[in-house]
């Protein structure tokens, strides 16, 4: 319904504007909200994993944890370098001849803050931003793909998740 609805928008062309133009204004307030709580969303993520380290408790335990935190901050990190540098540059030289290296700089800006913020949703605008202009990709495929791919490509999301169930299955067997 909403499609439905935003394809007639485009359509009516001088009526249709005012309403484009106020959910244009909404999306850019909600990004800058999005923005505020991405500030302090490292105080919580340190928060939450000091919460956790402090459960453990102390000596050989807390030391135990700290181990089994590292082996899947490493395990998750290796195997995202190895999607990052050679399967995702892979794709794009295949698909577009493009020079993955030079589109890798023309959308740094974009990546450093969806590797800060870990959210592709909350970097979407400054990714539209890079694609148009830095890229010279058409506005037209960018507002339709961007989008989707931030929600619906969770690469990363399925890698952290596979390795987190598969060191969670080990460490049940650990303890039986």
């Amino acid at each position: 319904a909403l499609l439905l609805f935003g394809g007639v928008l485009t359509t009516m062309g001088e009526k249709g504007k005012p309403v484009i133009n106020f959910f244009d204004g909404m999306n850019e307030a909600i990004m800058k909200i999005v923005h505020l709580v991405m500030y302090v969303a490292p105080v919580g993520i340190f928060a939450l994993i000091a919460g956790k380290l402090g459960a453990a408790g102390g000596g050989e335990l807390f030391l135990a944890e700290l181990m089994k935190i590292g082996k899947y901050a490493f395990t998750v990190v290796f195997a995202l370098m190895i999607h990052a540098f050679v399967i995702l540059p892979a794709i794009l030289y295949f698909f577009t001849r493009k020079n993955p290296l030079i589109y890798l700089k023309n959308v740094g800006e974009a990546l450093a803050t969806a590797f800060s913020t870990a959210s592709s949703s909350a970097t979407l605008p400054l990714t539209i931003e890079c694609a148009e202009e830095k890229n010279k990709i058409r506005r037209k495929s960018v507002l339709f793909v961007l989008p989707l791919g931030a929600t619906v490509n969770m690469d990363g999301t399925a890698l952290y998740e596979a390795v987190a169930a598969k060191i969670g299955r080990a460490s049940c067997r650990e303890r039986v």
